[in-house]
C-alpha cells in the first residue's frame, strides 16, 4: 500500500514509504522550511522596493540610511565568511 503526502490538500503519493511528503513537498520543506511556504519571487518584491524607493527620496538627509546601509554591510560580510567557511569544508 503506498502512503499518500500528508501536506494538505495534496494527493500525491509521498516520496518514498518512509516519507511523510511528495518529492514536491520535501524540496519546498527542505528549502524553505514548511511545506506550504513558496519563494520570494522578484514580482512579488516589486512594489515593496517601489515604496522604499518613494521613502528614500521623501527622506534624503536622514542618518538612518547610513546605519541602515553600514548593518547591511554587517550583515552580508557575516553571511559570506559563512559561505567562505563552508566551501572550505
Amino acid at each position: 500500500m503506498s502512503r499518500v503526502c500528508s501536506a494538505p490538500g495534496c494527493s500525491s503519493p509521498a516520496a518514498s514509504r518512509f516519507s511523510l511528503y511528495c518529492k514536491a513537498h520535501k524540496a519546498r520543506l527542505r528549502r524553505h522550511g514548511a511545506v506550504d511556504q513558496v519563494g520570494v519571487t522578484e514580482a512579488l518584491l516589486g512594489s515593496y522596493k517601489r515604496l522604499v524607493r518613494v521613502r528614500i527620496e521623501k527622506n534624503k538627509e536622514s542618518p538612518l540610511w547610513g546605519q541602515l546601509e553600514a548593518r547591511w554591510d554587517t550583515i552580508v560580510s557575516h553571511a559570506q565568511s559563512i559561505v567562505d567557511g563552508h566551501q572550505r569544508g
